[in-house]
């Protein structure tokens, strides 16, 4: 996909927190590219695909996107529950059956894997055809397959989701391979090799590869700072002092959950 950087005015990303993390994502990588346009990174770590497409519909009529606007998303894994709680602001974390708000009797009682598939299947469509009618350019990717279960532990049983993928196949269709495919060859072991400490997240030179191999012609810029954010990750020993050496990710996710609800 061959996208003109340059005729971009402003930039805005949304998804979790492959999108907008401690450390930079691809979000940060792509907005490289283009230096001089405003960059909003609307990305929030633990949201689902709900979320996202609430933070899609606000911004869009927060900021009337036009057509020198660039939109790209990152949806991500389907048995999440997003909640705005007053004070708190959004509640939001994670995978359901491993999530710290919620206990074990509301789990069994209310999470269905079955029902979020076919809660996010349709969402996911109707952002896709939202976005596929308004003026700004949109791209939208898969942090993971959509066909891969939540990991529910044992007294969960996993549902094969491809019945209603099949509902929304046209849609599906339209996406790339997962980052989780092409950049994790399907293990998340591979994350391993990203740092010295325990986390779930792709090194910045992840983001940027698995860029490339879905098609986006992006510059050497983006590649050396993806290479260079990613050797000061592999550097840092403790993972709790990570904002120390990425300020600017820090100063981003401030800003911009300031602008939207």
């Amino acid at each position: 996909m061959i996208i003109d950087w340059q005729r971009y005015k402003r930039f805005f990303t949304f998804g979790c927190s492959f999108t907008s993390y401690m450390w930079p994502t691809w979000a940060d990588v792509v907005s490289k590219e283009m230096p001089d346009a405003e960059f909003y990174n609307f990305g929030i770590s633990g949201s689902g695909n709900p979320l996202i497409s609430y933070r899609i519909a606000e911004a869009n009529n927060r900021y009337k996107f036009t057509d020198t606007d660039l939109v790209m998303v990152m949806f991500t894994t389907f048995c999440r529950e997003d909640r705005w709680i007053t004070d708190k602001s959004w509640v939001c974390g994670g995978n359901i059956f491993n999530n710290k708000y919620y206990s074990d009797e509301w789990v069994r009682e209310f999470a269905d894997e079955k029902g979020y598939m076919i809660r996010d299947a349709a969402i996911i469509d109707m952002t896709i055809k939202y976005l596929e009618n308004i003026p700004a350019t949109s791209y939208c990717m898969l942090s993971v397959p959509f066909v891969t279960n939540s990991e529910a532990p044992g007294n969960v049983k996993a549902t094969t989701p491809y019945d209603i993928r099949a509902v929304y196949e046209s849609t599906f269709n339209k996406f790339p391979s997962s980052m989780f495919e092409l950049e994790l060859r399907d293990s998340w072991k591979e994350l391993e090799k990203d740092y010295t400490f325990t986390d779930g997240h792709p090194a910045p030179i992840r983001y940027y590869n698995y860029l490339k191999k879905i098609g986006l012609n992006l510059s050497d810029v983006s590649e050396t700072y993806a290479k260079e954010m990613s050797v000061i990750l592999k550097s840092i020993e403790v993972r709790n002092i990570v904002p120390v050496y990425y300020p600017e990710q820090d100063r981003n996710v401030s800003k911009s959950r300031e602008l939207l609800f």
